[in-house]
């Protein structure tokens, strides 16, 4: 797999010559002018010398935005080479280039992102040639890989695989995650370069220097991200619904249920001794088409008291009695993909097959 591809897009009123754009790698959208009520567009058949020479001979000159079709032609030409657009056009304030623009993009699902940070002329160009340098301090590392636990959403290898990266998996608890990354870094296991570590309780591992939960480096990850998007005019939640829109919504649900007292081991390996001795037919109503059980391990994973079942619509559920507690636990990751309905329903189809799913479990082991 390769690392995304993106293009950046600009008009001709950021000042760019044809020459800066083809050094950068930057598509630039012609600006069209009417003259005496003859169409001109700017850098293809007028000249910055030949506009100010009909303008000091009283030429009557008026300015119109680039057509919807060669909006469309132009990110459609690049999306057959590029895996995402960031088209950034003059200042929304004096032109509606960039409402055209963003009414456009709603719908190419999350790939085009046009932003509309106020600015033209040289702040225009700054803006454009500040995305170049993000684009390419933005590129993964040769054979990026992320990490996280078996009972983690599955929307996190979606994102991976979406930006050109991989997903390993690993028990829960950051002593898994770390060693995996020991492991590449000793060559071992496919010798991935660690971007990226998470599990199921909110807990995440950015870079290699600290190997447990680091909330620090995530709390500062998370500044850059806000202010990565607000300079596109968007926020966190909003390029969340775009990565939504790309990887199908994804929603969690954890149930648990404590057994206390000197019989509540016992009962608890009662339940997964059920489980594995007679694995459900399906969950909330869905098939289910694999069981994995990591009691004596599994794909390559330590041997675990957890049980996994893999549903025909891609949902997973797990279950596993607690490390440190008297209680037994069950996740569940389901997957809506957002179609017509759009987010919304996608959202309401996920709450409905978890509920089902929840109601089954609690028919097991009670309230």
């Amino acid at each position: 797999m390769t690392n995304k591809r993106v293009a950046i897009v600009t008009d001709s009123n950021s000042g760019i010559s044809i020459k800066e754009a083809e050094q950068n790698e930057v598509y630039m959208l012609p600006m069209p002018f009417l003259i005496d009520g003859e169409t001109y567009f700017e850098e293809i058949d007028l000249t910055k010398v030949e506009f100010y020479e009909k303008q000091i001979n009283g030429a009557e000159i008026s300015t119109s935005q680039p057509s919807t079709r060669d909006v469309v032609n132009i990110w459609e030409e690049l999306l057959e080479e590029h895996d995402e657009i960031v088209h950034i056009p003059m200042s929304s304030g004096l032109s509606s280039s960039t409402e055209t623009a963003m009414l456009l993009a709603q719908k190419y699902g999350g790939k085009i992102q046009v932003v509309d940070n106020q600015r033209i002329s040289i702040t225009q160009k700054w803006s454009v040639l500040d995305a170049v340098s993000l684009k390419e301090a933005g590129k993964l590392p040769k054979n990026a890989a992320m990490i996280n636990s078996i009972v983690t959403t599955g929307m996190q290898k979606k994102v991976a695989e979406y930006y050109g990266g991989e997903c390993a998996e690993c028990l829960t608890g950051f002593k898994w995650i770390a060693d995996v990354m020991r492991k590449w870094e000793l060559g071992q296991a496919g010798a991935k370069s660690f971007v990226f570590g998470t599990e199921e309780s909110y807990g995440y591992n950015i870079e290699t220097e600290v190997r447990d939960k680091d909330g620090v480096s995530a709390a500062a990850m998370t500044a850059e991200m806000t202010l990565y998007w607000r300079s596109l005019g968007k926020s966190l939640l909003d390029r969340l619904d775009e990565l939504y829109e790309i990887c199908g919504y994804w929603q969690e649900l954890g149930i648990s249920k404590y057994f206390q007292g000197p019989q509540g081991p016992s009962i608890m390996k009662g339940i997964m001794d059920e489980y594995r001795k007679n694995p459900p037919k399906t969950l909330g109503g869905i098939i289910v088409k694999r069981v994995r059980d990591i009691e004596h391990g599994a794909d390559g994973l330590a041997p675990s008291d957890v049980l996994q079942f893999f549903l025909e619509d891609g949902t997973v559920v797990s279950a596993r009695p607690s490390g440190t507690e008297p209680k037994i636990k069950f996740y569940a990751s389901c997957c809506a993909q957002a179609g017509k309905g759009g987010l919304n329903e996608a959202k309401a189809e996920a709450a409905r097959k978890l509920d089902a799913i929840k109601k089954d479990i609690r028919a097991v082991i009670g309230d």
